[in-house]
């Protein structure tokens, strides 16, 4: 699979290429009791929305109706954050059909789409006439990169597993999923073998790829780190990494992004 993951500013403002994919994490403020309230994901020619419907709600008996419409489709969805939480909505497109996913945790197939149209230019939009919207991730996916020649032939039942804990990530972190990872020994030190978990290019991802590297700093448990981004390549700057063996405890550190990750096994 070809793709190159774009994070998109505050506008939306697509890139050049073909689009094979649009994502957005979102949070609205929590849906009212007898309230009907929704958020679209649109563009120059078509949308999906999130429908919330509360009209029917007994408080602490009966729980929100989560409809996903785009096109003539439509479908209930049964893991959505209705509380304020974040929730991700998720357009891919395999010729003329486009595959619906969302999920609050991590993104679920929905619904297949017929003759949704893929955004050719202009701008990602996510607007909302109720509550209150906030945005975290932004992303648009371009057919251009293969992340095929990360494949590793590392044995993947002989890995330490690590599995994500934690992070202090800030906006700017961009975290492309809550990692499993396994660690592979090297003559400098580790490399990050992907097991699961990705949520940005889900579906680039297969286990067995390669997600980064630690390079002995020569001081216990230090590390020089690389890592590899959503998209396939090298995450540019400075980072670092400390792996404490007997605690299990693997901690991955992005100064210029101000964040933070610790997976534990």
């Amino acid at each position: 699979m070809h793709s190159k993951v774009h994070y998109l500013e505050a506008e939306g403002k697509l890139p050049e290429g073909k689009i094979s994919a649009v994502e957005v994490r979102v949070s609205l403020s929590g849906a009212k009791i007898g309230k009907l309230s929704q958020w679209t994901l649109g563009w120059s020619t078509d949308s999906v929305t999130v429908i919330f419907d509360c009209r029917d709600v007994i408080e602490g008996i009966s729980d929100p109706t989560v409809i996903i419409s785009a096109g003539d489709k439509h479908a209930e969805v049964k893991d959505l954050n209705c509380s304020g939480g974040w929730n991700s909505l998720a357009v891919e497109w395999d010729g003329a059909k486009a595959r619906i996913l969302a999920g609050a945790d991590k993104l679920s197939p929905v619904m297949d789409v017929a003759g949704l149209s893929r955004p050719q230019s202009g701008n990602l939009t996510v607007t909302s006439t109720s509550g209150t919207l906030k945005i975290n991730d932004f992303i648009a996916e371009t057919d251009d990169h293969d992340l095929q020649t990360l494949m590793t032939d590392a044995d993947l039942e002989s890995l330490t597993v690590l599995t994500y804990l934690d992070s202090t990530e800030s906006l700017s972190g961009r975290m492309g999923g809550s990692y499993q990872l396994g660690l592979l020994p090297t003559a400098e030190g580790f490399d990050l073998v992907y097991l699961g978990g990705a949520r940005v290019n889900s579906n680039a991802w297969m286990p067995g790829m390669k997600k980064g590297s630690l390079t002995s700093r020569g001081f216990q448990n230090h590390y020089i780190l690389t890592w590899i981004d959503a998209t396939g390549r090298p995450l540019p700057g400075e980072h670092y990494a400390t792996y404490d063996s007997a605690e299990g405890l693997l901690t991955l550190n992005f100064p210029a992004l101000k964040s933070i990750i610790r997976l534990a096994r």
